[in-house]
């Protein structure tokens, strides 16, 4: 037999095994990273790792890319993100003046020749620092990959060393132009000889090496990163071809990214230290000092005084640094609110994420300020905020009429998510909430399992029907009316209910390849499937959206088939839905040997255009562009591959009927009371 190496190997040593030919990465860590506090600072870490019987095909990966680079680049993602970079700036800041360092935390080895449980020793459940990010990495790995990802800590390394991993790191420092570059080493698989006998088995006789194997990494190990289309050359098997220019945008090389791919090999344990950015000297004059400190006894600053401030030279800069630096002498007052006011004149942006000492009383005065009347974002962070939940909702809620988006973001080293959701929970009961503000956004719900939302699949009812009840509570304000519709458009066309279809869809009807995140309000797949008690389901006034799944079957195509031995496809699929509102409170019987059912009269089911006339208002609701999409999405089911022949009349996208919604409504009741009864 002829052997691939002409040169006899000399034992005891380590030889490729020719029966494995070289290979890729089979997992994947995801970085995202941004200049902030004077250098190039890893924002987020995720991996993807290698299943029992799943990998990542570079396809997946490179479309994976594309869809992240998309989520990064949407318009309607980025004041979320311009907030976590603000939030990021202090973290990295304060962690440079405390000497404080990331601890360093290794990938796993995928060995499978080692016990999985040990490779999966260094999981991670820390809350993630920046969330909406790693909520964009979520959502673009289940979508396109399929795989749940591992989130990893910030102090996160990439070795070259290790031949199951590859990384791709993702640079936002300018969210008009993301850009990513992927690193990825071939490997082979190594065989130990002790002895020639193994060489000469194989050599003459094709044996299997047997012995003790290791997978190794090419011994060329460039610093350079790789285009999508060069990788696909490198590993796709043609796969290239398959894909377009879309995020294509190479990242300009890894200078200033040691932090996550070391340049030299730190032992296990030490911890990352955090480069130096230019440190910040102070501007500050005793001026501005001294007006920070006025607002203490002041309500109202004496407007020819400010007028005076207003001709010195970089007047807002010096303001805003010291409102910064000397929040601590600020007073809750409307003169707290002025001085806003005046820092940010003109601005549409009221970006407060790293200002502190700010209330309920300083944010509503300063946008009743004729300077900020422009205003129409306002970002906060909730923890350097003072006043309950309930006051700064209710001020929020109380803001002018120009404001139409409100981020509510959290600290990174916070310990719990819970404060913006609790704003996020007090802001959905003013009823005109989603009226008056177009986005209400609490970094909270991206990490935190906020309000479950609960989902039960494969309710049968008649035959070949399944119907799908997701609950989703339109009070709590979680997703836009518009947002909601265009995810439940995409979840039809794609007849897919999981609440991933509805976290990523796009923020417009009027371009629906869009993709704007929302939150996905759980992150545990096993919880999706969660039947809590049927009072606590259907109580007086519940929301959600009730979702059939249906099949007709052709009668004359299947004894054509049988006749002709054909495999002509013979039933039609199509959807039908509605938003259901509960009128009668089912709390009023608990008894669960005896549920009560519901009757005509007990809810209210209804389409897309009164969801979103009640929503919004029926002047913002067009009623003509919602009727196009579902008439694409029930043309997309019709021609979709697989499908029968379509019966004369049928809608493929169509409302529930009552009648239908009462029956579905009271199958949910059967299965939910049996699940409770079993586990008492």
């Amino acid at each position: 037999m002829a052997t691939l190496h002409q040169q006899v190997p000399t034992p005891p040593c380590w030889f490729p095994d020719p029966n494995a030919s070289p290979q890729g990465p089979e997992s994947w860590v995801i970085y995202i990273v941004a200049d902030t506090a004077g250098a190039r600072r890893p924002l987020s870490a995720m991996a993807i790792e290698q299943a029992d019987i799943d990998t990542v095909q570079p396809i997946s990966l490179v479309l994976l890319c594309q869809q992240l680079a998309q989520i990064l680049s949407d318009p309607s993602n980025q004041t979320a993100i311009a907030a976590e970079l603000s939030v990021a700036s202090d973290f990295y800041e304060d962690a440079e003046s405390s000497g404080h360092t990331l601890a360093l935390h290794e990938l796993p080895v995928l060995d499978p020749h080692i016990d999985r449980a040990e490779s999966h020793s260094h999981d991670y459940d820390g809350l993630p620092e920046f969330p909406f990010l790693a909520t964009c990495i979520f959502l673009a790995s289940i979508l396109h990959v399929g795989l749940t990802p591992v989130p990893k800590p910030l102090g996160t390394v990439f070795r070259d060393g290790n031949p199951y991993f590859g990384m791709v790191v993702f640079d936002i420092t300018s969210l008009n132009d993301v850009k990513y570059g992927i690193v990825a080493l071939s490997s082979r698989e190594m065989v130990h000889l002790a002895t020639l006998d193994p060489w000469d088995a194989w050599n003459t006789l094709g044996h299997e090496f047997g012995g003790p194997r290791e997978r190794r990494v090419e011994s060329e190990r460039p610093r350079q990163v790789m285009s999508a289309q060069a990788f696909l050359t490198k590993f796709g098997g043609g796969a290239e071809e398959q894909v377009d220019g879309r995020g294509s945008n190479i990242l300009d090389g890894l200078d200033g990214l040691d932090e996550i791919w070391p340049l030299n090999e730190v032992p296990p344990g030490v911890a990352l230290p955090i480069a130096k950015g230019q440190s910040i000297k102070s501007l500050v004059e005793i001026t501005m000092a001294r007006l920070i400190e006025s607002t203490r006894d002041t309500d109202v600053l004496d407007e020819s005084f400010v007028d005076e401030l207003r001709q010195m030279p970089s007047f807002q800069t010096h303001l805003r640094h010291t409102m910064r630096s000397d929040y601590r002498k600020l007073g809750d007052t409307r003169s707290a609110g002025q001085l806003i006011a005046l820092a940010f004149e003109g601005e549409i942006h009221l970006n407060l994420v790293r200002y502190r000492g700010h209330s309920a009383t300083t944010i509503p005065a300063a946008l009743e300020r004729d300077e900020l009347q422009g205003v129409k974002i306002l970002s906060v962070c909730v923890d350097y905020l003072s006043g309950s939940a309930a006051e700064l909702a209710s001020a929020l809620a109380s803001c002018g009429p120009s404001l139409t988006e409100i981020y509510l973001v959290q600290s990174a080293r916070r310990d719990n998510d819970q404060f913006s959701i609790d704003i996020l929970l007090e802001l959905s009961k003013y009823a005109n909430i989603n009226q008056r503000v177009s986005k209400v956004f609490a970094s909270g719900v991206y990490s935190a399992e906020c309000i479950v939302q609960r989902t039960q699949t494969n309710v049968r009812g008649r035959p070949r029907k399944y119907w799908t009840w997701m609950a989703v509570d339109i009070r709590e304000a979680l997703l836009s009316p518009i947002r909601l519709t265009t995810g439940l458009l995409d979840s039809l066309q794609a007849l897919d209910y999981s609440p991933v279809r509805l976290a990523s869809a796009s923020p417009t009807l009027q371009d629906i390849s869009r993709v704007e995140i929302g939150p996905l309000q759980t992150r545990n797949a096993a919880d999706i499937f969660t039947v809590p008690p049927i009072w606590d389901i259907f109580d007086s006034g519940a929301q959600f959206l009730l979702i059939s799944r249906e099949k007709r079957w052709d009668r004359e195509v299947h004894e054509h088939n049988m006749r002709t031995g054909g495999w002509a496809p013979t039933f039609f699929e199509y959807v039908r839905f509605a938003f259901v509102k509960i009128l009668k409170d089912l709390r009023a019987s608990e008894d669960l040997a005896a549920p009560r059912f519901f009757k005509k009269g007990d809810f209210t089911a209804y389409g897309l255009n009164k969801f979103l006339e009640d929503a919004m208002g029926s002047d913002k609701a067009d009623t003509n562009l919602i009727e196009r999409r579902l008439q694409e999405v029930g043309d997309s089911l019709a021609n979709a591959d697989g499908q029968g022949r379509r019966p004369d009349g049928l809608r493929p996208v169509d409302v529930l009927g009552e009648d239908e919604v009462c029956e579905a409504l009271n199958e949910i009741v059967v299965l939910t009371s049996h699940d409770a009864r079993a586990g008492q």
